[in-house]
């Protein structure tokens, strides 16, 4: 799949001045191989108690607390940053205890950060940002590839009639709660509402559906992942792989849709070809 040009303005800036803020999953190792390719040496700070995956041609900083790597990115001169990949909320609240020692550090972040839902932090996380004199910019600001504006289906099957009903219904759903902050997913089959995304994910919220289509005996289903309304495009897009569709496929079914340009495939070509291997449908409706 082809994405749009970076325009060359963009690429002869100085590099040096910008920073990948790594969570989980594959987003992070994505985002930093399309900025090498592009002659680009991102620092990547690395945010997850897990170990670091290889960013190759970037280095590589994992500082102990979100105010260290504040400070970290201001030495560096870091101007412009990519938030890419899963972050946990308990982070703002470790953030708060470990600020502590200073009032205003500690009233900053658990204000501004531990307090709010999961949208509403990650904004006031940019702003935060913003205050320092850091940009924050959307992944697909360097792999365009990586949100499609493709609309309809993108691999050899389609949705029925009656998937196309449980989509339609599955984006009035999320339509509906999008006040309430919670998950980016909700899975329909038949007309009904199985269940809906959480803290725990797409993969948790998957998992259920499967156990209690097996207790109810349910056939088929849609999983609808849409980006809340409202919600800040550069920061927190729901995000399809190859892990979620065969959750899906376990769950028994028919298949995944997303919104143009309001998904992380990743990767895309790799995604599509696995839902043609597990007769799904991949579906991108209009905004």
């Amino acid at each position: 799949m082809s994405g749009r040009a970076i325009p060359p303005a963009s690429l002869q800036r100085s590099v040096s001045d910008l920073a990948i803020v790594a969570g989980e999953g594959l987003l992070p190792q994505l985002v930093a191989r399309a900025c090498v390719a592009r002659g680009m040496r991102p620092l990547v700070v690395w945010l997850s108690e897990k170990p670091s995956p290889s960013f190759e041609g970037c280095t590589v900083v994992r500082p102990p607390s979100f105010w260290a790597a504040l400070r970290l990115a201001k030495t560096r001169g870091i101007a412009r940053v990519v938030m890419a990949g899963g972050y946990r909320r308990s982070t703002g609240k470790q953030e708060g205890r470990r600020a502590a020692r200073h009032r205003l550090l500690a009233f900053v972040t658990e204000r501004l950060i531990a307090r709010h839902r999961d949208a509403r932090a990650l904004r006031r996380l940019a702003w935060l940002l913003r205050c320092c004199g850091i940009r924050v910019l959307a992944p697909q600001h360097f792999c365009p590839a990586l949100c499609p504006d493709r609309r309809g289906k993108l691999g050899k099957l389609a949705p029925s009639r009656a998937a196309c009903k449980d989509i339609a219904y599955g984006r009035l759903v999320l339509d509906r709660i999008a006040s309430l902050d919670m998950g980016q997913g909700v899975v329909v089959a038949q007309g009904l509402v199985l269940a809906l995304e959480t803290l725990e994910g797409t993969d948790a919220l998957l998992e259920s559906v499967r156990r209690l289509k097996k207790q109810r005996s349910i056939q088929g289903g849609v999983l609808v992942k849409l980006p809340k309304t409202g919600q800040r495009r550069d920061l927190d897009l729901p995000a399809i792989g190859v892990r979620t569709l065969t959750h899906a496929a376990r769950a028994g079914l028919h298949g995944v849709a997303f919104e143009a340009q309001g998904a992380l495939l990743l990767p895309p070509d790799e995604t599509i070809r696995q839902a043609d291997r597990l007769n799904l449908f991949l579906y991108s409706v209009a905004p």
